[in-house]
């Protein structure tokens, strides 16, 4: 089945663990290549996706079923070594919701590591907060769109 003229994506993980090959294994990384996913891993993105912050929920149900600018968006999508809140791979653009832990000396120099790696490998990533998401809802959807447009 195609889907607004793609090929349907395969041995992608599934937000819902539904769709090709439903929670997949496998993770095409930013080349087309298949890596396999190592399983605890891949259990750690299962726990953050049953387990999302509140900010995270909020901005899932603004992101998912292609609400913006018809861009699919995948949660808790391995990425590498990291785990992206949120990755949509048609845009190469990650967007990450920091609670406090992200505001400590050692948090901020993670995260930095984090962009620097994840911008190697062509991906753009957008950082809000969870206040922002929580409250400058309209914003936040105003920031997303604009990358993606």
């Amino acid at each position: 089945m195609l889907n607004n003229g793609n090929p349907p994506t395969q041995n992608c993980p599934s937000p819902l663990g539904r769709g090709a090959g439903g929670e997949g294994t496998r993770e095409a990384d930013c080349e087309g290549k298949n890596r396999q996913i190592p399983p605890a891993f891949l259990q750690n993105a299962r726990e953050l996706r049953r387990n999302q912050t509140d900010a995270e929920t909020v901005l899932w149900h603004l992101l998912r079923n292609r609400q913006v600018l018809d861009a699919k968006f995948r949660r808790q999508h391995p990425v590498e070594n990291y785990i992206a809140d949120f990755y949509c791979h048609e845009h190469k653009l990650i967007i990450e919701i920091d609670g406090s832990q992200h505001f400590t000396s050692e948090g901020k120099q993670r995260d930095a590591l984090r962009t620097k790696r994840l911008n190697e490998l062509g991906l753009q990533v957008l950082r809000f907060d969870n206040r922002q998401v929580l409250l400058e809802t309209e914003a936040v959807l105003e920031s997303i769109y604009e990358v993606l447009s």
